[in-house]
């Protein structure tokens, strides 16, 4: 302290310009006192005055009167300014002054190691192009602004300046005017260094060639860091680093930013509005972000900047996040807005109390750790960015489901002004690679989510947390950047994704990562640069792959694929879709192989591998499979270098409307295969699907062997109906030339079954083993009709009857038995309908060798068995014929038989519909009908019954006077194929007693009995239904009038009668 009679002298000196006076007596100078604060003489008879030891805020310190004043603007001007450790210098603010500025002209830079403010509510500029030094002690004491700036001038608005560097220029004195926040020039050389605490009640701006930054900066409105050349900020873990805006924050460094403060929990940026780091290269900015606005991490020109952060930075923000490319530790980016970063590199992890993390000391950021997505609760994940080198990006918080940001009131830092509105809840990234071992990606706008906020498509070009897949092929891999796990990605967006180059969670020296995408609109991925990927070229798990979304578009040779390269199981492959799944087409590029160039999920154990495979699984609206797409669970490669061993999953679709397979552009349709492909060994999967409605169109589901193992079975059930046109492999389940195992069963239940135009239903084996069973239950009919040419058909090479095959083909070798049995075909339905060549067969080619080729048996149970006439070259036939072996037996239950069908023997080219169960030993054929089938006129059934129209008078409003008589065999419908399931028929005729026909050898040659003539019965006309004590109904010429018909046949009311 100050003596007074030491005050009055350093009073005195200043008053004069610093000229010291010598007095003697008890005159005691201190020479540390009047060094501190110097006036330069450059305001002449307006300069300042320091006033020692008196009382300013209510303690003793010093305080600064004079200066020229200039409306509401007072200037100082000081050859030295210095504030002393536990010195108070406070500038006087007289009354209407709002700006005190203040110059250091002289050569040294400026010690402020205790306290500075302004005695009043005005703004206080401190510029020393020399430097300025805030110790560890130093404080502000400043209710309005403050600015301190190692710039030559101050730049006023009309260009005039308050230069620190030519004092003897002051035109600006004699002027009015108020100053901007421009600066003159810099020396890049000059810094401002602080350690200490400064705190200003309004905007806090601190601007020099150089800022060193430790301590704790706030300001109550907006706070400036900018410096001509570098921005430097750290802490240290005994010492925080703390800024704190409550507007607005910029951080510029015209050459870099270097922020490393992660030594101390309590470090990091506090941002009441936007925060915005600008530099030409990139930043490091290495601490946690709290940020009641939008950050921007940008370029010079505005563009975004790239970030860098070798210690996990953690970015909380309550409205937008932008920046360019990231490299570092983990990131957790949380935003209220939307979240645009460029390209994202993950290179290591961080300790617990710097990351997002369960063990973090901060409840808030532990409590950030856990994370449910938005599938109803079915998935949830744990953040971890001390353990897991993570990419936690999160858009479209709302902020008060989370009681707002985390220990503001603890730790005294502003908060943030929740009144920033964010733009959207989008997510923007470019590509991502995460370059360490058990990594995770979680991309979401879905947690804590505000509604209110719209999204728009989330565009993917790459993820990759592999270990070495080469970016440019897939399907091999390169030296590995890092050895272990592939990492997981998991995507819940509000909006859609769109997926232009591929995420890849592979692994080749350990488990592959799983991969999760959530959303409730559209997943696309539209080439055959497009895809998802999780395969092991390793000895550990390839990854599952999950797609919960609205609907999949997949085109252009894009695929999902979870496949073993190696000596581990493939991944499962589960799709979840509210409205359409579709998978659309081949890739353009030729040079690829089939398997590498269709649309579709893809589940392989590739060649040389050995594991299972997990198996497809599609739940959804409706699924189409078009233009070639494929779903494809193999064992072995289609053109394999090495054997591959396994069991290949199944294929199981749910449709809660349709399943389509069929061209759109191209000439093929869609396909589902599970297959033990040429040097393979396993067993291939099963394909299920049910749905309401199946359709295929020139489309096939598969089920082979052409290695070691058994084909799968095929099953659909569909609650209305299966439709296959112009499928010569509708349904496929075959033992190929080369396989060794036994055929799949092929199950079909549905309402109605359609196969047209060479459409086929085959169970067969061509090598060694034996065929599988089909059968097929309909609730209301089944209908084979037509042939497939090469006209209807582009699969067809020559002519393909539409039917049901079950066969053993000339290259079989059975499965090491004494006889080859091919499959059984069971049908079950109300309607079973033939037409145009359609066809049942359970046939055995001719064997060339020793061995017996057997037929397999077929057994139909039917209301109502219809033959149309017969059309060349070989009309309708049910065959079981094995000209080797035992003919299969042909068991037929059928109510009524219409048309023209009989037992006679096929012969290629009759022209006839035949029921042929020949062989070198003959199989049975039964037939039980309520006619003797062998007694039937075999007059052929019209192809056009009697026409169904009413006579014109029995309309709407007649009661009486008219009826409906449709006579001829069989009665009432008005098509043969429109017979109604819920109705039954009796012919005209008096009913006999239910007949049975048996032939215990095909065309075994009955007695002969001499010809007779029989007498012709009468058909009268009926007046009348009457139905018996069983149930059965009967057209009578002499109906009771007690009898109520009932059917779907029935008018009510006499207009009614029939």
């Amino acid at each position: 302290m100050l003596t007074p009679t030491a005050a009055r002298v350093r009073a005195i000196s200043l008053a004069l310009g610093g000229v010291t006076l010598a007095i003697s007596g008890n005159c005691v100078l201190a020479d540390y006192a009047l060094a501190d604060i110097v006036p330069d003489g450059t305001l002449g008879n307006e300069s300042s005055v320091v006033i020692p030891n008196t009382t300013v805020r209510g303690e003793i310190g010093d305080v600064i009167e004079g200066g020229a004043t200039r409306g509401a603007n007072l200037f100082h001007s000081f050859r030295e300014f210095n504030v002393g450790e536990l010195q108070r210098v406070y500038f006087a603010n007289p009354s209407g002054i709002e700006n005190i500025l203040t110059r250091v002209t002289g050569g040294n830079l400026s010690n402020i190691l205790g306290t500075l403010g302004v005695d009043g509510p005005g703004n206080l500029f401190l510029l020393n192009p020399n430097g300025i030094v805030f110790g560890s002690q130093a404080k502000l004491d400043v209710a309005g602004s403050f600015f301190a700036s190692t710039a030559n001038s101050l730049v006023f608005g009309d260009g005039l300046e308050f230069s620190a560097t030519s004092p003897e220029a002051p035109p600006l004195l004699t002027i009015n005017i108020t100053p901007g926040l421009q600066y003159g020039k810099y020396d890049p050389r000059t810094t401002i260094t602080n350690a200490g605490n400064l705190a200003a009640g309004k905007d806090l701006t601190l601007a020099a060639g150089h800022l060193d930054l430790q301590g704790q900066l706030k300001a109550g409105r907006n706070l400036t860091l900018l410096a001509e050349d570098t921005v430097n900020i750290s802490d240290s873990v005994a010492q925080p680093f703390i800024a704190n805006a409550g507007g607005l924050f910029v951080i510029q460094g015209n050459q870099s930013i270097t922020i490393a403060a992660k030594n101390h929990s309590d470090s990091g940026l506090f941002v009441g509005s936007d925060l915005r780091l600008r530099s030409p290269g990139p930043i490091t900015g290495d601490t946690n972000y709290t940020v009641g606005g939008n950050i921007s991490i940008e370029q010079l020109d505005g563009n975004p900047g790239n970030f860098i952060s070798p210690n996990d930075p953690i970015i909380l923000a309550n409205g937008d996040v932008s920046l360019g490319n990231y490299t570092g530790a983990s990131l957790h980016i949380l935003a209220g807005g939307s979240v645009t970063v460029g390209d994202i590199e993950i290179n290591s992890t961080d300790t617990g109390d710097n990351a997002i993390s369960p063990n973090n000391s901060n409840p808030f950021l532990a409590s950030l750790a856990n994370v449910t997505l938005s599938d109803q609760g079915r998935t949830s994940v744990v953040i971890d960015g001390s353990n897991q080198p993570t990419l936690d990006i999160r858009a479209g918080i709302d902020w008060t489901l989370l009681g707002g940001f985390p220990g503001n009131t603890d730790s005294g830092n502003l908060a943030p002004n929740f009144g920033t509105a964010a733009t959207s809840a989008n997510i923007e990234i470019g590509e991502v690679s995460i370059n360490a071992p058990n990594g995770l990606v979680l991309l979401t706008n879905q947690y804590q989510a505000n509604p209110s906020l719209v999204s728009e498509t989330l565009k993917i070009s790459s993820i990759l947390t592999g270990d070495g897949t080469d970016k440019n092929n897939f399907k091999t891999f390169n030296s590995q950047t890092f050895s272990g796990n592939g990492g997981s990605v998991l995507i819940d967006y509000r909006g859609g994704i769109e997926i232009t180059e591929r995420i890849d969670a592979s692994s080749a020296s350990g488990t592959a990562g799983d991969i999760t995408l959530i959303t409730n609109d559209e997943i696309s991925l539209e080439s055959d640069k497009s895809f998802i990927i999780s395969n092991t070229f390793g000895t550990e798990k390839a990854g599952d792959i999950t797609i919960d979304t609205g609907s999949l578009f997949a085109t252009g040779g894009a695929q999902i694929e979870t496949s073993t390269f190696g000596k581990a199981d493939a991944g499962k492959i589960t799709i979840v879709a509210d409205d359409t799944v579709t998978f659309d087409g081949l890739s353009p590029d030729e040079q690829k192989t089939l398997t590498d160039r269709v649309t579709g999920p893809v589940n392989i154990i590739r060649s040389g591998a050995k594991g299972n495979s997990g198996g497809i699984f599609i739940t959804t609206g409706s699924l189409l499979i078009i233009d070639g797409a494929q779903i494809q669970v193999r064992v072995g490669d289609l053109f394999p270098n090495d054997n591959s061993v396994g069991n290949s999953g199944n294929i199981e679709i749910f449709a809660r409307d349709q399943v389509i397979f069929r061209p759109n552009k191209d000439k093929f349709g869609g396909t589902a295969v599970t297959s033990i492909e040429n040097k393979g060994e396993g067993k291939a999967g099963d394909i299920k699907i049910k749905a309401k409605s199946v359709s295929l169109t020139v489309g096939s589901l598969q089920s082979n062997t052409l290695g070691k193992g058994n084909a799968g079975n095929v099953e659909i059930i569909a609650t209305e109906t299966v439709t296959f046109d112009q499928s010569p492999n509708s349904i496929l389940s075959r033992v190929n030339d080369t396989g060794n195992g036994n055929g799949g069963e092929v199950s079909i239940e549905t309402g109605s079954l359609f196969l047209t135009n060479g459409s086929r239903i085959i169970s067969e084996t061509q090598g060694t083993g034996n065929g599988g069973n089909v059968t097929i239950k309909a609730r209301d009919q089944v209908i084979f009709d037509g042939v497939g040419t090469e006209d209807n058909n582009p699969v067809c090479d020559d002519i393909c009857p539409s039917g049901v095959f079950s066969s053993v083909l000339e290259t079989a070798m059975g499965d090491g038995m004494e006889e080859i049995i091919g499959g059984d075909i069971y049908i079950s339905t109300n309607q079973l309908i033939l037409r145009d060549g359609g066809r049942i067969s359970a046939e055995a080619s001719e064997n060339p060798n020793s061995l017996p080729f057997n037929g397999g048996n077929i057994d139909i149970k039917t209301e109502f068995l219809i033959a149309f006439p017969a059309t060349p070259p070989d009309g309708s036939d049910i065959l079981t014929k094995a000209p080797t072996g035992q003919g299969g037996d042909i068991m037929i239950d059928a109510r009524n038989i219409f048309g023209d069908i009989e037992e006679r023997p096929a012969i290629p080219g009759n022209g006839t519909n035949d029921i042929d169960a020949s062989g070198r030993r003959d199989g049975k054929v039964e037939i039980e009908t309520i006619d003797n089938f062998d007694e039937r006129e075999p007059n052929s059934l019209p192809t056009e019954a009697g026409k169904a129209e009413l006579y014109q008078r029995c309309q709407s409003g007649n009661s009486t006077g008219s009826r409906f008589i449709n006579t001829g065999r069989g009665g009432i419908p008005p098509r043969p194929g429109e017979i109604s399931s819920n109705t039954l028929w009796e012919d005209i005729r008096r009913p006999t007693a239910r007949g049975r026909y048996r032939s215990r050898t095909a065309f075994a040659k009955p007695p002969v009995k001499p010809p007779t003539t029989p007498k012709p019965k009468r058909i009268i006309e009926a007046q009348g239904i009457m139905i018996d004590a069983e149930g059965n109904i009967f057209l009578t010429a002499n109906p009771t009038t007690t009898v109520t018909p009932d059917g779907s046949w029935r008018l009510s009311g006499k207009c009614g009668e029939m």
